[in-house]
This record gives C-alpha cells, structure tokens and sequence, in this order.
C-alpha cells in the first residue's frame, strides 16, 4: 500500500499544480465577455445584495460566473466531452453523439413542452380563422433526430416528433384556409444525402429544398430547380459549440445561386440590398447567419416577379435558407420574426396587401417559443 502511495504521488502533485494554476488563472485572469468557441456570452460576476443572498440568486450566480469563467474552460470542455464519448456515454450538454459524426439536439419526451407546442399552434389556427380568405401553410420541419433516427445512438429517445406531426395534420384538417405542408416525408425519401448539418441544429440548403419541394406539392406549384455554391466549408454550429468535440471537421455550407433582381429591406427599411446573403457573417463562428443576415424582426423582399401574390412569412431560422427557393413565385414576401417584431401584425398585413401566409418553424423551437402567442392578438 505504501509503495502504491509512493507511485501516486507525481500524479498527485500534476493534479495540485493544474488546480493550482487554474485558481492563479482565475485570480488575475480578466473576465471574458463571450466565447468564441461556444459561441455566446458568458456569465459576469453577479451583484451582491442582501436579498439576492437570502434567495439564493447571489450564491447560483456566483457558481455560474466561476464556471463560465473558468480559465482554459474551452479545453476542459474538449477533455471532458472526449472522456465522455470514450466510456460510451451517448449525450452530453443536451447533445447526442450520433452515429456518422452527426451532432444531434436531445430533446427527449419528459423535455416536449407539450402544452405550450399545442397553445402555439391554436395561435396559428387563430390567426388564420382570422384571415379566411388568405390561404396559410404551415410547415413545421422536424429536426435532425426525427428524421436520421437510425443515426442516433443506441438506446437514444427522441421526443416522438413524427406522431406529434401527424396529430398536427390531422387537427389542421379542421381549418379551411390551412393547408400542412408535410416536409418529413419528403426528407424521408433523401436520407441518404445531408439534409442537416452534423454541427448545427439547422437543416442544411439541401433539407430546406426538400421542405420547398413539399411547399410546392401542398399548393400545386412547379418547384424551380436550382444550382448551389458553396460559399464555406469550415463551419461549426450551435451544437459543436456545446460539447467542442475533438477530431470534428466542419460543416460545408451551400447556397442556391439567384440570378433574379432582388431589393431587400431590413427593419422596416432601415437597411436596403440587393441580396438574401451577407458575405460578412462568413467570417464569424456561425455562418448560418450568411443566410438573411441573421434573424431580424422584419424583412421585405420584392422580386422582379408581377403576379400580384404577396407572401408573409411568420418563422423562426430555418425559414432563413428556404427564402430563396420562393422567390420565383411572390411578387413581394413579408418576413416576420415574431420574438423581434413588436408591430400590429394585422395592421402590418393590409398594408402590403398580404395574399397569402407562410408559418415554418422547426420542432425544437415551436414548444419553446413564447412570442408565437403574438398571434392570438387582432
């Protein structure tokens, strides 16, 4: 037992001088506003109050402030994810590790937000019950889980999405103006091709084809083939920013090459272009921002199309590489992003003489978010 002692002792004292390094660190360390890597911002020291002490605020706080600013935290989380996969756990930081390299969102059916999915969508029906002569579709696209089942990893639980969608179709059967755009069955026939990134939780330009082609289906449309260029090939997405895997080659990002005239205007005009792209977010962690710029409140596109059909699209980010596939069709298409836009909405729609709705959210997000309730209002 001694002689064991004895040879543990080195290790011992690497592990003494790490953590004594790592609390140096600490101390004279500055604190780090946001993190590149994980592509957000970080938790800064708490202010201290009586009260926030009392409710337990300060100490929580305090606990995240000393982990997020740990130093050399970005590498921890590469050891930690690499020691995580070698003893075979599956899932880390709501991440699974698929099969492939795929990174996949966790969300399992105790994390389905089942009420608030279902009150969203009864917003939805409201708003188009509301409208009766404007034909809405809805599109929710499932995630990569629902869709690459076989590439989760063993024993993996996903939160049932595909019966969630056929309930969803089923219900809103009982709308008239409603129309369910079914892109899961249109991505089943292309599993084989990379319809989602393997970093990020977005679909890739491929997937949103699929979802377009599908859009078209609902409403008798000729999709409109398209060719892509790759405008990155080194991108890594929300989910790698979670765990920061070791060995992970990043995404490549494709977009559908428009040659129409376009004017896009931003925020109500506050911006003008020519383009859905902003080369200048090719240059940051998350290039999917290339696609519109990222996710403001309110865009408007006018196309050189004269048919009198002006679209409003109601979305979250996945709509954001499925825009140019629709530009073909609409003479103008109204882009709103419920969390950012605080306008009347039913005002902002017989402004620009609104023909027909667009709502295309992914799963994941739709249980979660709390502005599609914006709807409900007249």
């Amino acid at each position: 037992m001694k002689n064991m002692d004895k040879k543990n002792i080195p290790m011992l004292g690497v592990f003494l001088a790490l953590l004594f390094v790592g609390f140096i660190g600490y101390i004279i360390s500055p604190d780090v506003k946001f993190s590149e890597d994980e592509n957000r911002y970080l938790k800064g020291q708490p202010e201290f109050s009586a009260s926030a002490l009392f409710s337990g605020d300060y100490t929580n706080g305090m606990n995240d402030y000393a982990t997020d600013q740990f130093p050399l935290r970005s590498i921890a989380i590469t050891v930690k994810t690499q020691a995580q996969k070698l003893v075979g756990v599956k899932d880390s930081n709501g991440v699974y590790f698929g099969k492939g390299g795929y990174l996949m969102l966790k969300k399992t059916p105790s994390e389905f937000k089942e009420k608030k999915f279902w009150n969203n969508l009864k917003a939805v029906e409201s708003f188009a019950t509301r409208n009766p002569d404007m034909p809405v579709s809805v599109l929710l696209a499932p995630t990569a889980a629902g869709v690459y089942t076989g590439r989760l990893p063993e024993f993996a639980v996903d939160y049932h999405q595909i019966d969630t969608l056929k309930a969803v179709k089923s219900r809103l059967k009982k709308v008239k103006n409603v129309k369910f755009v079914d892109s899961y069955s249109e991505l089943q026939e292309h599993l084989r091709e990379d319809l989602y990134y393997r970093t990020d939780h977005h679909w890739t330009t491929k997937g949103a084809y699929y979802g377009y082609q599908a859009f078209c289906e609902a409403w008798d449309l000729d999709p409109v083939s398209y060719n892509t260029k790759k405008v990155s090939d080194d991108f890594y997405g929300t989910l790698y920013s979670k765990v920061l895997a070791a060995g992970t080659k990043g995404d490549t990002v494709e977009a559908p090459i428009i040659k129409e005239k376009l004017t896009v205007s931003h925020q109500m005009g506050k911006t003008v272009t020519d383009s859905l792209y902003d080369e200048t977010k090719l240059k940051v962690k998350d290039k999917y921002q290339y696609f519109l710029g990222g996710n403001d409140g309110e865009v408007t596109i006018k196309t050189d199309v004269d048919n009198g059909k002006h679209l409003l699209v109601i979305k979250d980010s996945y709509a954001n590489c499925f825009l140019p596939f629709l530009t073909k069709h609409y003479e103008s298409i109204h882009v709103v992003d419920l969390r950012y836009f605080n306008d009347n909405l039913t005002m902002y729609t017989k402004a620009n003489e609104i023909t027909e709705a667009l709502v295309l959210y992914n799963m994941n997000n739709f249980d979660e978010d709390t502005s599609v309730i914006k709807l409900m209002m007249p």
